[in-house]
């Protein structure tokens, strides 16, 4: 039982570890397209705000445990061997 708890556990914080690279990976992406954008046409308003940063990044980490969950769950029910077997 022990087992099956801390793999669901160690499984979902990897998602949302991974989301969070993911999420700051992007937000510096975009912010070098936002002034690339802004060289190139200097008229275009580009807003990207606090608030919309937020938004996406509360959206991308739960969308990332929820999908998650079903693998964990599914990897938390098998035998241990078998479910480290495909690492």
């Amino acid at each position: 039982l022990e087992f099956r708890r801390v793999l669901f556990r160690s499984i979902l914080q990897e998602s949302v570890f991974l989301c969070a690279l993911g999420v700051l990976i992007v937000f510096g992406t975009s912010q070098v397209i936002a002034r690339a954008v802004k060289v190139a046409f200097p008229t275009l308003v580009v807003m990207i705000t606090g608030d919309w940063m937020v938004r996406a990044a509360i959206f991308a980490v739960i969308s990332g445990v929820i999908g998650s969950l079903y693998p964990s769950i599914k990897a938390a029910n098998q035998d241990p061997i078998e479910a480290l077997a495909y690492e």
